[in-house]
């Protein structure tokens, strides 16, 4: 009998686990809790900061994350990286924000902040009016943008200058701001390195395009049913839409492939 082998498992949150601030369903809450169970290590690994993952979502077990789209990477017990964006590049994000009139989120590894703009959102958030306003006690790890189409967004990648890695989503109304060198792939990859653990071994869920290098460096990358084709067309496996518990359904699949081939 093949010695049973540890696999590290990664999982994204909004459109994977959970979607809107909800609870996780109890289907996703088991099959993570049987993978672990099972003696195999699941991650939450997220393009939200610490402080906007919520309770629920906590409750589940993890034994890491990797939080602020591969900024933050800690296990319960050590740190292994918390980086921020510099006051200076930061500073120029805001002013570009102001020019386009766009609506920002700032997230922070305490809390998020709102760059006001046209499109008014419904959570309450320290308003940040320019970039004279920022601190570097804010410790910002990346921040989004709510636009009003492709061509607003290619004026904002222009002003940005290739400074950060941009994940717009299928009608560039919205676009997530990474620092270059820093995404859920490279948090993955510094997890394991850390620890000496190998990519061999590695499982990755995820529904977004900022999951795209996550799922193609995974040695198996699956993607959830609701996925665009682009992310569908690099992973190794699609599973069900969220709505049917797509997450669940992976790891159930993954654990019955893994007692096959252990007997």
């Amino acid at each position: 009998m093949e010695k049973r082998q540890t696999w590290f498992l990664f999982f994204d949150l909004d459109g994977t686990l959970a979607q809107n601030d909800c609870p996780p369903s109890p289907g996703t809450v088991r099959a993570l809790r049987s993978a672990r169970a099972a003696g195999h290590k699941v991650f939450l690994c997220t393009g939200r900061v610490k402080c906007d993952i919520y309770k629920e979502i906590w409750d589940i077990g993890f034994d890491g994350a990797i939080c602020g789209a591969g900024t933050h990477i800690y296990t319960p017990k050590r740190r292994i990286l918390c980086e921020t964006i510099p006051l200076l590049l930061l500073r120029q994000a805001v002013e570009v924000m102001r020019t386009y009139h766009i609506t920002g989120v700032l997230a922070g590894v305490h809390r998020l902040y709102i760059v006001p703009g046209e499109k008014r959102l419904p959570w309450r958030m320290q308003p940040v009016c320019s970039g004279r306003e920022l601190s570097k006690t804010m410790e910002i790890q990346f921040f989004t943008m709510h636009l009003t189409g492709r061509t607003q967004f290619e004026a904002v990648r222009s002003a940005l200058n290739g400074i950060f890695e941009c994940y717009p989503n299928a009608d560039f109304t919205f676009c997530e701001f990474v620092l270059k060198g820093y995404d859920k792939c490279a948090g993955m990859r510094r997890m394991l390195k850390s620890f000496g653990w190998s990519e061999e071994c590695t499982l990755a869920v995820g529904d977004s395009l900022n999951d795209y290098d996550l799922l193609r460096a995974a040695h198996w990358g699956v993607a959830m049913g609701q996925a665009q084709q682009a992310l569908k067309g690099v992973a190794d496996y699609v599973t069900e839409p969220f709505e049917l518990d797509g997450a669940a359904r992976a790891v159930e699949y993954f654990l019955r492939c893994r007692q096959k081939e252990t007997g």
